[in-house]
């Protein structure tokens, strides 16, 4: 495996974690609950029902949010290493450039 082809897995693995964020954030998970509580109104079972709505809710949100962050993070990352192997490759274009020259 060379080098090239672990900055495309980070590419890669960037868009699958951005689609999943996308994904995510399309699931109303906390409308089940909801629904629950509305159809027990004024019950222990309806308040608990309500709570985990919101929590659910959030919680994929939050999930959502992190996983495009994430999905970003690997994008910076496949781009700096991209970065730092050119920089690489052209200081050691450079050394073997002048190695020949005072080679003769």
């Amino acid at each position: 495996m060379s080098y090239q082809a672990v900055m495309q897995n980070l590419r890669e693995a960037a868009a699958k974690a951005r689609s999943a964020g996308d994904q995510a954030a399309a699931v109303d998970l906390g409308s089940a609950a909801t629904d629950l509580a509305t159809a027990l109104p004024g019950s222990r079972s309806a308040q608990a029902a309500g709570a985990v709505a919101r929590s659910w809710s959030q919680t994929v949100k939050v999930w959502s949010r992190d996983a495009r962050a994430h999905g970003a993070a690997l994008d910076s990352a496949a781009a700096e290493y991209g970065g730092n192997e050119q920089a690489a490759a052209d200081a050691f274009g450079r050394i073997a450039a002048e190695m020949r020259e005072q080679a003769g």
